[in-house]
């Protein structure tokens, strides 16, 4: 069977189609959140975003390299939560997004790919799912804490920074305007847990 006819080969366009949505989802969030004044949020949704195109191309260069023939058009079909509202309500409908291909979708894909003989793709389908996982993670602890406008809050003194100037105080609370150069608190180096990664 040629590459062209497996379900892997769909797998793995679907699923480069999907990475693509997700990287530009992602950046839009990064330049809404920029805009409302928060620079770190909006250089977290763009590493996301980077990770998400990241993906796409370790797609697209499996189809690539097996590929015998160009490509004709490959019919897939997508789901895609768009919701409006503010960054956590946003958010909440990706959260669950980023679960469902960490935990059900790119597994299911890795176990095709293995049952078609596939193991490198199976591999790579299982490491986007862990990165997947990660963001859900990320995304989540973002959400709640801008839910609960605990973003620059902590339950115990801790270091904040500013991502501008690089002035650091330890305290509860960031401060809403950065004491050496005037940057708003949106500049403040976000403390996301180790976990979230």
């Amino acid at each position: 069977m040629k590459f062209e006819e497996t379900q892997t080969y769909t797998n793995l366009a679907s699923s480069m189609a999907a990475e693509c949505m997700d990287g530009a989802k992602y950046q839009w969030f990064a330049d809404m959140a920029q805009q409302e004044g928060d620079a770190c949020l909006a250089e977290t949704l763009k590493q996301i975003a980077t990770n998400e195109m990241a993906h796409a191309k370790v797609f697209m260069d499996f189809i690539l390299e097996k590929e015998a023939e160009p490509a004709k058009d490959v019919d897939i079909s997508l789901s895609y939560p768009l919701v409006g509202g503010k960054m956590p309500q946003r958010l909440q409908a990706h959260i669950e997004s980023e679960l469902h291909q960490g935990e059900v979708v790119y597994p299911a894909f890795a176990r095709t790919a293995s049952k078609e003989g596939f193991e490198d793709i199976a591999k790579a389908f299982l490491r986007v799912a862990e990165v997947e996982q990660a963001h859900h993670a990320k995304l989540k602890t973002l959400q709640q804490k801008m839910q609960n406008k605990q973003l620059y809050k902590t339950e115990q003194k801790s270091l904040w920074k500013c991502s501008n100037c690089g002035y650091s105080h330890s305290d509860v609370k960031a401060w809403e305007e950065c004491p050496l150069c005037g940057k708003p608190q949106g500049f403040v180096v976000l403390k996301i847990e180790q976990s979230a990664y």
